[in-house]
C-alpha cells in the first residue's frame, strides 16, 4: 500500500531518508554554492564571494519533497561514498567567480568556464596564450578584469583624474574654437 503524506510513518522514513512504497532512497546532489562575504565586500568595495557546500536531496518520484541547504556532518555520514566523490571533483580556485561578475553575459561566462576560467582574478592574471584563446577581446577582457579587482579607493582616484585630463582638454578645445572664431570675425 503506498504510503500517504499525512501518515507519520511516511515523514519518519523522509527524514531518515527511507521512501516507503518501493520508492527507494532519497538522492543527494552535494554542490557548491557562492555565499557573499559581507565583511570584505565592504572592506574591498565589491562584492567578493566565498564558496559554501550544500546538498540538494531529492525524493524519486517526489518532484516536490526537495530539500536544499547547507551540508552538516550528519549528510556526510548518511552519504560517505557520495561526499567523497563530490570532494574528489570539486577542487575550484579561489577567487571572485565569473557568474559574479556583471560585465559578463551568460553566454560569455559558459565560453570561459569551457576553457577552464573560473574566476575574474584569472581572467586578470591571463597570459598571452590565455588571453589570445579567450578571443579577439581577451586583452581588453583582462583589462576589465583587473579594473573590477582594484580596491573602489583606487578606482575613484583614476576616475577623478581622468575627469580633470577631460576638463583640461575640453578647455583648450574651447580655446582654440574662440581663437579661430576671433580670426573669422576679422
Amino acid at each position: 500500500m503506498e504510503p500517504v503524506p499525512d501518515d507519520v510513518g511516511y515523514w519518519e522514513n523522509f527524514a531518515a531518508g527511507r521512501q516507503g512504497g518501493g520508492r527507494g532512497d532519497c538522492v543527494p546532489q552535494f554542490y557548491m554554492r557562492a555565499v557573499r562575504n559581507a565583511a570584505r565586500s565592504e572592506t574591498e568595495g565589491r562584492p567578493v564571494f566565498g564558496e559554501a557546500a550544500y546538498v540538494r536531496v531529492l525524493v524519486p518520484g517526489d518532484r516536490n519533497s526537495i530539500v536544499d541547504r547547507r551540508v552538516t556532518e550528519h549528510d556526510r555520514e548518511r552519504w560517505p561514498q557520495r561526499w567523497a566523490a563530490f570532494l574528489a571533483k570539486r577542487e575550484r580556485p579561489a577567487g571572485t567567480p565569473i557568474e559574479h561578475w556583471p560585465y559578463l553575459t551568460v553566454a560569455r561566462v559558459a565560453e570561459l568556464k569551457a576553457l577552464e576560467i573560473l574566476t575574474v582574478e584569472q581572467v586578470a592574471e591571463a597570459d598571452e596564450a590565455m588571453r589570445a584563446r579567450i578571443g579577439g577581446d581577451g586583452d581588453a577582457l583582462a583589462a576589465r578584469a583587473k579594473h573590477f579587482l582594484q580596491p573602489q579607493s583606487e578606482t575613484e582616484t583614476e576616475l577623478r583624474e581622468e575627469i580633470a585630463r577631460l576638463e583640461s582638454d575640453r578647455d583648450e578645445w574651447k580655446e582654440l574654437a574662440e581663437s579661430y572664431e576671433r580670426k573669422d570675425a576679422k
